[in-house]
């Protein structure tokens, strides 16, 4: 299996660089990172968890609390906790990437477009479609800017689930443009 082959790798990718750089090097915390992303695509979000943990640990230590890798592994720690059925640690994850990646490219860039898009989406899992919709409404707006029709359509079918109970003609819309959108990719 290709994904348990990608795990081996990356594990021995750690070991290797631990060996050769130290346990707190950050190309340490990359291979953790990407191990992580493996774990998960596995479905084992406990240990991808772990490995998302100490890629962040190592980054923090040796990056800063500002450098946008940091953000990658908040949304992974984001991604496994609501894999998981923790939506509000997922949130709060979220958040803290959306935080960082504000600070180092501004309010409307377009590596905002995926945080956004997760604090939704957490915020659905939450029950809570009301408090969903600004941040996909700001995630619709960044994609467009940006001319990505992926991550348009992510944000629009994000943003469409969110108000399919409140406003149900704009959620259709939204819904098939991002089918139309996807089916184009």
């Amino acid at each position: 299996d290709r994904d348990a082959d990608a795990a081996a790798q990356f594990e021995k990718a750690s070991e290797i660089w631990t060996r050769a750089l130290g346990a707190d090097h950050p190309n340490v915390a990359t291979a953790l990172y990407h191990l992580g992303q493996v774990e998960l695509k596995q479905g084992h979000p406990s240990d991808a968890a772990a490995s998302f943990q100490r890629a962040l640990d190592i980054w923090q230590k040796r990056l800063g609390p500002d450098h946008p890798s940091l953000a990658a592994a908040l949304a992974g720690l984001g991604d496994a906790a609501l894999a998981r059925t923790h939506a509000a640690e997922a949130l709060a994850d979220y958040q803290r990437a959306l935080a960082v990646l504000e600070k180092t490219f501004g309010p409307d860039h377009a590596a905002l477009v995926d945080p956004l898009v997760s604090i939704g989406t957490a915020e659905l899992a939450l029950h809570d479609p009301r408090h969903a919709v600004p941040p996909l409404e700001r995630a619709v707006a960044l994609a467009t800017k940006a001319g990505d029709p992926v991550d348009l359509a992510g944000a629009q079918f994000a943003l469409a689930r969110a108000l399919g109970g409140s406003d149900p003609a704009r959620a259709r819309t939204l819904a098939t443009a991002a089918q139309q959108a996807f089916a184009a990719a």
